[in-house]
């Protein structure tokens, strides 16, 4: 089994397009306060063996990855007492709704990051029932790997299409002059997890990070294209989304930086998550690190006038001085050559909770563990 390693390093601003670089390091046992009163903080945290580059994705590695970055973002010693710090007021019939990116097969939200997640809330003590996994379809959920559950075991995973929910036609937003609905899962839930993946847009959309991925918890989303950035701002400022967003999780495993012209293709492997409690500075680091992943392809860096929209409206900010940035490096480094201890047949595609123990993915209606 391999030796896991941490490297930890801290910078408070960022510059250039490579925008995720790195001043000190703070060791490799440091213990992190809270960030300033005026510094937002994300956390980078990266492991180059959580995927082979290509397709395959190593669970233990991502779930160690998510544990991390969960300690780092709050400066809690344990996984259970940061994950619980970040659901303020939690009371045991509070739902969880966890907001994943399934519009594309070819490059998703990852099951295997939001089962890391979920290992994280079941051990801050979270009922695996009160936990929703969803997206626009059970269709889009089923194709990207998503295993639907609308029982009372185990966690819960479907579609806003699903029925007995569907878009909430009592609580009609005003978006560009327009009345639109937000999914029911989103009004019905008491705490949000958004979990979007890494990757270019059209020119007009620049990206699709945390901000975008809330175009698939409203009604007719097309019909907002016009003035997106707007849009799409105001969409994420609506009572029953800011409120209640708790985290971001951008699921770095894979991205896309456009090199097909279909897009949507997973096309490198930064084999990273950028999590934070503000939706703004992690699309900011987000669109950094698909910036410089465009500029060794000689590519123009994206312009995303939503960061700026979204940040006028108190969603966050877009600000690099006013972002805190750590960055952890797990593992070994890519130089080195360590033998990774195999798993057996019946283990593969399986995560691990934070006591060891293996379970099955939360899209199976689970037993107690």
């Amino acid at each position: 089994m391999e030796t896991i390693t941490r490297r930890v390093f801290l910078k408070r601003t960022i510059s250039g397009v490579g925008g995720v670089m790195l001043a000190r390091s703070l060791g490799p046992n440091v213990s992190l306060a809270q960030p300033p009163a005026d510094m937002n903080r994300v956390v980078v945290v990266e492991h180059h063996q959580a995927t082979d580059g290509v397709k395959a994705i190593n669970p233990v590695n991502v779930q160690t990855m998510m544990d991390e970055s969960i300690k780092q973002l709050t400066g809690e010693a344990s996984v259970a007492n940061a994950w619980a710090s970040l659901l303020p007021d939690f009371e045991e019939e509070h739902l969880i709704a966890i907001k994943v990116n399934t519009i594309a097969s070819t490059h998703p939200t990852h099951p295997e990051v939001v089962d890391a997640i979920v290992a994280g809330l079941t051990a801050a003590g979270v009922p695996e029932n009160n936990i929703i996994i969803y997206d626009r379809t059970n269709h889009e959920l089923k194709a990207c790997g998503y295993k639907l559950n609308t029982g009372d075991v185990g966690v819960r995973c479907f579609g806003t299409n699903e029925k007995g929910w569907g878009y909430d036609q009592d609580n009609p937003v005003e978006i560009l002059g327009q009345k639109r609905l937000l999914s029911t899962i989103v009004t019905r839930c008491d705490h949000l997890i958004n979990v979007p993946v890494l990757r270019v847009h059209l020119p007009q959309y620049g990206v699709t990070l945390s901000l975008k991925n809330h175009y698939g918890s409203v009604d007719s989303p097309s019909s907002l294209h016009a003035d997106f950035a707007a849009a799409c701002a105001t969409l994420n400022s609506q009572e029953a989304i800011k409120d209640k967003t708790r985290l971001i999780v951008i699921d770095g495993l894979f991205g896309c930086w456009g090199s097909n012209p279909a897009m949507f293709v997973q096309d490198f492997a930064p084999n990273s998550l950028i999590v934070s409690r503000d939706t703004v500075a992690a699309d900011y680091i987000g669109t950094e690190m698909l910036n410089e992943e465009l500029a060794k392809h000689n590519l123009p860096p994206r312009n995303v006038p939503l960061l700026e929209k979204a940040a006028q409206m108190g969603l966050g900010t877009s600000n690099p001085e006013k972002i805190e940035v750590l960055k952890v490096d797990l593992g070994p480094q890519k130089e080195e050559k360590e033998e990774v201890e195999e798993k057996p047949e019946e283990e593969v595609g399986k995560s691990v909770d934070p006591t060891g123990s293996y379970k099955t993915q939360w899209g199976s209606i689970k037993t107690k563990h």
